[in-house]
């Protein structure tokens, strides 16, 4: 569940980011999100790392397969999440906005669109991570494993 609320807490600070303006101001329009989606953030990475990390099995595979993940998704996200914010601040600015507007636009969809794939991901998350009876035991009861 550390999981599921980080990952909520870090998309609602991706959406306090996704307010920004030209003319906002930075106690109000940055801080506010650049406080909650740390918080957000730091509980999801530790929670994933102690969760791939436990159990049986081979402990070196699965710290692998995670560093490599992290690795690829943040480049591969943070290139999608900038040719969005340049796409949109392309077309602002091609329809008269001034650049400060037209780049505020552009992060604002960046930020904004963060934040929904964080909402997707504590979907995915959630449906993944539900328990499921595996076996029974001597006594006929359930046996529920978490994944």
């Amino acid at each position: 569940m550390v999981i599921i609320g980080g990952l909520l807490v870090a998309a609602a600070g991706l959406a306090l980011l996704s307010g920004i303006s030209a003319n906002g101001s930075y106690l109000v329009d940055l801080l506010p999100g650049m406080l909650v989606a740390p918080v957000g953030a730091g509980a999801t990475f530790v929670a994933v790392t102690i969760t791939a990390m436990t159990g049986e099995g081979d402990a070196g595979l699965a710290s692998g397969m995670l560093t490599t993940a992290q690795q690829v998704g943040s480049a591969l996200g943070l290139a999608v999440l900038v040719s969005l914010a340049v796409a949109r601040t392309h077309e602002l600015h091609s329809t008269g906005a001034t650049p400060p507007v037209a780049a505020a636009g552009g992060f604002s969809l960046s930020f904004g669109a963060a934040s929904g794939v964080l909402a997707a991901g504590v979907l995915l998350t959630f449906f993944a991570m539900r328990s499921r009876i595996t076996s029974r035991c001597d006594d006929d009861r359930p046996v529920v494993e978490t994944r």
